[in-house]
């Protein structure tokens, strides 16, 4: 599983969460970083974005990501929604489910169980 959040503290908890899981991790701290990596021939199961980034939006990645690996499962993790992106995105298959912060550790657990 593939992490991206400029806030440390919020994805060092997502990595806790998701290691406890018992999932392979792998931590970014911007979107940019994340896409280069994928760009570059990384491959992770699945991706946990924050939306509010200062290089590269939540949507942004999703987006960009689906041009890279089309049918890569985005999930994304907000603390300021925007319901009408939000399903707007969902519908357009580029985002596979989100949550708003702050979310409990088994809303995040079970987002990541049911792909």
């Amino acid at each position: 599983i593939a992490i991206s959040d400029d806030d440390a503290v919020q994805r060092d908890l997502l990595v806790k969460i998701l290691r406890r899981d018992g999932h392979d991790v792998q931590d970014f701290s911007t979107g940019v970083a994340l896409v280069k990596s994928i760009e570059e021939g990384y491959r992770p199961d699945l991706v946990v974005t924050d939306y509010q980034m200062p290089d590269m939006c939540g949507f942004e990645v999703a987006e960009r990501l689906s041009e890279v690996v089309p049918g890569i499962d985005v999930y994304m993790v907000t603390g300021q929604p925007d319901q009408t992106k939000l399903d707007d995105a969902d519908g357009k298959g580029i985002l596979r489910g989100h949550l708003v912060k702050p979310y409990r550790s088994f809303e995040i657990s079970d987002m990541i169980s049911s792909n």
